[in-house]
């Protein structure tokens, strides 16, 4: 059992978050009516991300939806609204790998 556990531990995002590690640009999109993952388990990993830095992580995006759930909205605006989101964060990041 503990031959399995270590391999896995050493890929687990939460665990393996530390003050020398570099990390890479995120962007969390969580929903408060999910199913399948509980609102508080993104917004855990944000704060214990944000503990290992000593300034602001500005290459942390979180956004808590109050509608929608794994999937996102389901209809109306709101697909069009989370779709730009994802855009224009992935756009930034273009933009700031270019420079």
């Amino acid at each position: 059992m503990a031959q399995e556990y270590q391999p896995l531990r050493s890929y687990d995002p939460y665990y393996n978050l530390s003050t020398v590690r570099q990390r890479p640009p995120t962007y969390i999109d969580a929903a408060l009516d999910d199913g399948q993952v509980l609102h508080y388990q993104p917004a855990r990993y944000v704060a214990q991300r944000r503990s290992c830095v000593t300034d602001r992580d500005r290459e942390l995006v979180f956004r808590m939806r109050t509608v929608g759930g794994h999937a996102g909205a389901s209809h109306g605006s709101g697909i069009a609204e989370e779709a730009a989101f994802r855009m224009a964060w992935a756009l930034d990041q273009l933009r700031r790998s270019s420079r």
